[in-house]
């Protein structure tokens, strides 16, 4: 999965924005890892995401963002290919859902 987006703090070395602060917080620097992971208005929608998949899978899907951002399998090692598949799917939808809430400035 790749996902790139100008976050705040590369749109701030570019000389195209004024300040580095996270679009949503205002308090964090706007990195990547901040702005699709860590920040505190994110952080809930990825609880209810794995929740989701949790309970639709019926597996124990973790909250990590090397699984639900980069995809990484070695954090489910049992899983069967379809319904990685799937939620792989709910991942990156999950992720598209939160770059479109930043590209709107809206919130979740």
């Amino acid at each position: 999965m790749c996902l790139y987006s100008h976050t705040p703090t590369r749109l701030h070395c570019m000389k195209l924005m004024a300040d580095y602060l996270c679009w949503k917080c205002k308090i964090e620097a706007g990195t990547f890892l901040h702005c699709f992971w860590e920040c505190s208005l994110i952080a809930p929608f990825w609880k209810k995401v794995v929740t989701l998949l949790k309970g639709w899978s019926g597996l124990e899907v973790p909250l990590t963002p090397e699984l639900c951002l980069l995809g990484d399998r070695s954090h489910i090692p049992r899983i069967h290919n379809n319904i990685f598949t799937v939620v792989m799917v709910g991942l990156v939808t999950a992720s598209r859902i939160i770059l479109r809430s930043y590209q709107g400035l809206r919130e979740l």
